[in-house]
Protein backbone atom coordinates (compact mmCIF):
# COMPACT_ATOMS: atom_id res chain seq x y z
CA UNK A 1 0.00 0.00 0.00
CA UNK A 2 2.14 2.74 -1.01
CA UNK A 3 1.16 6.49 -1.54
CA UNK A 4 0.51 6.82 -5.28
CA UNK A 5 -1.37 3.54 -5.33
CA UNK A 6 -3.73 4.94 -2.45
CA UNK A 7 -3.65 8.56 -4.35
CA UNK A 8 -4.33 7.59 -7.94
CA UNK A 9 -7.76 5.79 -6.72
CA UNK A 10 -8.64 8.69 -4.33
CA UNK A 11 -8.41 11.28 -7.15
CA UNK A 12 -9.91 9.63 -10.10
CA UNK A 13 -12.92 8.09 -7.78
CA UNK A 14 -11.61 4.18 -8.22
CA UNK A 15 -12.34 1.36 -6.13
CA UNK A 16 -8.48 1.01 -3.92
CA UNK A 17 -8.93 -2.73 -4.26
CA UNK A 18 -10.19 -2.58 -7.87
CA UNK A 19 -7.46 -0.42 -8.85
CA UNK A 20 -4.73 -2.99 -7.33
CA UNK A 21 -6.39 -5.86 -8.68
CA UNK A 22 -5.91 -3.73 -12.39
CA UNK A 23 -2.38 -3.09 -10.99
CA UNK A 24 -1.31 -6.13 -11.34
CA UNK A 25 -1.29 -6.87 -15.00
CA UNK A 26 1.07 -4.72 -15.06
CA UNK A 27 3.23 -5.09 -11.74
CA UNK A 28 3.17 -8.74 -12.32
CA UNK A 29 4.35 -9.17 -15.56
CA UNK A 30 7.33 -6.86 -14.67
CA UNK A 31 7.61 -8.94 -11.49
CA UNK A 32 7.81 -12.32 -13.67
CA UNK A 33 10.27 -10.61 -15.54
CA UNK A 34 12.61 -9.59 -13.24
CA UNK A 35 12.85 -12.45 -11.20
CA UNK A 36 13.82 -14.43 -14.84
CA UNK A 37 16.62 -12.06 -15.24
CA UNK A 38 18.04 -12.68 -12.01
CA UNK A 39 17.89 -15.66 -11.81
CA UNK A 40 19.79 -15.93 -15.43
CA UNK A 41 22.13 -13.69 -13.62
CA UNK A 42 21.92 -15.75 -10.74
CA UNK A 43 23.31 -18.73 -12.20
CA UNK A 44 25.88 -17.28 -14.84
CA UNK A 45 27.48 -15.69 -12.13
CA UNK A 46 28.43 -18.85 -9.99
CA UNK A 47 28.66 -20.77 -12.82
CA UNK A 48 31.63 -18.17 -13.89
CA UNK A 49 33.56 -18.60 -10.42
CA UNK A 50 31.46 -17.50 -7.49
CA UNK A 51 30.60 -14.79 -5.46
CA UNK A 52 33.45 -13.40 -2.78
CA UNK A 53 32.44 -15.22 0.28
CA UNK A 54 34.58 -12.47 2.45
CA UNK A 55 32.24 -9.84 1.19
CA UNK A 56 28.85 -11.96 1.94
CA UNK A 57 30.48 -13.05 5.36
CA UNK A 58 31.45 -8.77 6.00
CA UNK A 59 27.75 -7.81 5.30
CA UNK A 60 25.81 -10.54 7.36
CA UNK A 61 28.27 -10.05 9.77
CA UNK A 62 27.49 -6.28 10.31
CA UNK A 63 24.06 -6.80 10.31
CA UNK A 64 24.30 -9.62 12.88
CA UNK A 65 26.58 -7.39 15.00
CA UNK A 66 24.21 -3.84 14.79
CA UNK A 67 20.87 -5.52 14.30
CA UNK A 68 18.32 -8.13 16.10
CA UNK A 69 17.31 -10.30 13.39
CA UNK A 70 14.19 -11.90 14.43
CA UNK A 71 10.90 -13.51 13.09
CA UNK A 72 9.41 -11.48 15.08
CA UNK A 73 10.02 -8.22 12.78
CA UNK A 74 8.15 -9.65 10.31
CA UNK A 75 4.75 -9.37 12.09
CA UNK A 76 4.33 -5.36 10.51
CA UNK A 77 4.35 -6.23 7.14
CA UNK A 78 2.55 -9.96 7.65
CA UNK A 79 -0.37 -7.75 9.07
CA UNK A 80 -0.46 -5.21 6.59
CA UNK A 81 -0.80 -8.10 3.64
CA UNK A 82 -3.17 -10.26 6.00
CA UNK A 83 -5.29 -6.26 5.67
CA UNK A 84 -4.91 -6.53 2.39
CA UNK A 85 -6.08 -9.88 2.01
CA UNK A 86 -9.14 -8.96 4.44
CA UNK A 87 -9.77 -5.70 1.93
CA UNK A 88 -9.19 -3.42 5.00
CA UNK A 89 -9.93 0.44 4.57
CA UNK A 90 -6.25 1.55 3.60
CA UNK A 91 -5.33 4.32 6.44
CA UNK A 92 -6.30 1.64 9.78
CA UNK A 93 -4.18 -1.17 7.72
CA UNK A 94 -0.99 1.59 7.16
CA UNK A 95 -1.23 3.10 10.90
CA UNK A 96 -1.51 -0.41 11.97
CA UNK A 97 1.32 -1.12 10.40
CA UNK A 98 3.16 1.70 11.72
CA UNK A 99 2.31 1.38 14.72
CA UNK A 100 3.07 -2.64 15.05
CA UNK A 101 6.79 -1.62 13.88
CA UNK A 102 7.74 1.20 16.52
CA UNK A 103 8.43 -1.75 19.31
CA UNK A 104 11.03 -2.77 17.38
CA UNK A 105 13.01 0.17 16.95
CA UNK A 106 14.79 0.57 20.60
CA UNK A 107 15.34 -3.21 19.63
CA UNK A 108 18.27 -1.82 17.24
CA UNK A 109 21.38 -1.06 18.95
CA UNK A 110 23.14 0.82 16.33
CA UNK A 111 20.44 2.84 14.51
CA UNK A 112 20.19 6.57 15.16
CA UNK A 113 17.54 9.12 14.51
CA UNK A 114 18.27 11.42 11.72
CA UNK A 115 19.40 14.95 11.47
CA UNK A 116 17.03 17.17 12.86
CA UNK A 117 15.59 14.29 14.95
CA UNK A 118 16.66 16.20 18.26
CA UNK A 119 13.92 19.05 17.80
CA UNK A 120 11.07 16.13 18.09
CA UNK A 121 11.77 13.53 20.93
CA UNK A 122 10.68 9.78 20.85
CA UNK A 123 8.66 7.33 17.40
CA UNK A 124 7.72 10.69 16.21
CA UNK A 125 11.20 11.85 15.38
CA UNK A 126 11.72 8.38 13.77
CA UNK A 127 8.69 8.85 11.27
CA UNK A 128 9.82 12.47 10.78
CA UNK A 129 13.11 12.23 10.42
CA UNK A 130 13.83 8.44 9.31
CA UNK A 131 17.10 6.24 10.91
CA UNK A 132 20.66 6.60 10.67
CA UNK A 133 22.73 3.56 10.35
CA UNK A 134 26.35 4.30 12.58
CA UNK A 135 29.55 3.15 10.19
CA UNK A 136 31.95 1.80 12.44
CA UNK A 137 35.86 2.88 12.26
CA UNK A 138 37.88 1.06 9.51
CA UNK A 139 34.82 0.21 7.27
CA UNK A 140 34.66 -1.39 4.10
CA UNK A 141 33.79 0.67 0.96
CA UNK A 142 30.71 -2.42 1.08
CA UNK A 143 29.84 -1.65 4.86
CA UNK A 144 29.28 1.91 3.93
CA UNK A 145 26.87 1.24 0.96
CA UNK A 146 25.08 -1.19 3.17
CA UNK A 147 25.26 1.59 5.72
CA UNK A 148 23.56 3.84 2.91
CA UNK A 149 20.86 1.62 2.07
CA UNK A 150 19.85 0.58 5.46
CA UNK A 151 19.28 4.40 6.45
CA UNK A 152 16.41 5.97 5.57
CA UNK A 153 15.14 9.68 5.51
CA UNK A 154 11.62 9.52 7.06
CA UNK A 155 8.98 11.45 6.10
CA UNK A 156 11.16 14.91 5.16
CA UNK A 157 12.76 12.42 2.24
CA UNK A 158 9.48 11.62 0.69
CA UNK A 159 7.83 15.38 0.96
CA UNK A 160 8.91 16.26 -2.09
CA UNK A 161 7.26 13.95 -3.94
CA UNK A 162 4.18 14.20 -1.68
CA UNK A 163 4.32 18.10 -2.29
CA UNK A 164 4.76 17.18 -6.18
CA UNK A 165 1.68 15.33 -5.99
CA UNK A 166 -0.21 18.08 -4.28
CA UNK A 167 0.98 21.08 -6.45
CA UNK A 168 0.30 18.93 -9.53
CA UNK A 169 -3.91 17.94 -8.01
CA UNK A 170 -3.81 21.93 -7.22
CA UNK A 171 -3.05 22.65 -10.17
CA UNK A 172 -5.26 19.94 -12.25
CA UNK A 173 -8.29 21.53 -10.41
CA UNK A 174 -7.59 25.07 -10.98
CA UNK A 175 -7.45 24.63 -14.65
CA UNK A 176 -11.11 22.26 -14.56
CA UNK A 177 -12.71 24.33 -12.47
CA UNK A 178 -11.80 27.53 -14.89
CA UNK A 179 -12.57 25.95 -17.85
CA UNK A 180 -9.16 26.19 -19.09
CA UNK A 181 -8.80 22.39 -19.94
CA UNK A 182 -11.83 22.38 -21.98
CA UNK A 183 -11.02 25.21 -24.25
CA UNK A 184 -7.29 23.99 -24.49
CA UNK A 185 -9.00 19.97 -25.54
CA UNK A 186 -11.54 21.86 -28.08
CA UNK A 187 -8.98 23.62 -29.51
CA UNK A 188 -7.04 20.33 -30.11
CA UNK A 189 -9.53 18.61 -31.00
CA UNK A 190 -10.63 21.04 -33.93
CA UNK A 191 -6.86 20.58 -35.12
CA UNK A 192 -7.56 16.34 -35.36
CA UNK A 193 -10.88 16.77 -36.66
CA UNK A 194 -10.54 18.34 -40.34
CA UNK A 195 -13.44 18.58 -43.39
CA UNK A 196 -10.59 15.50 -44.65
CA UNK A 197 -11.40 13.19 -41.53
CA UNK A 198 -10.24 12.79 -38.32
CA UNK A 199 -7.87 11.56 -36.27
CA UNK A 200 -9.93 10.99 -33.01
Amino acid sequence: LSDTTNLAPAVSGAKLFDHIKHMVFTTGPSLIIALIVYLVLGFSHSSSGGADMSTIDEILGFITDNYKVSVLCLIPPVFVIVAVALKLPALPALIGGVVLGLPFFPMQGNTILGDGAAEIPGAAAMLNYGTSVEIPEGASGVIEELASLLSTEGMQGMMWTISLIMCAMVFGGIVDCTGIMSTIADALLKLARGTRGGLV
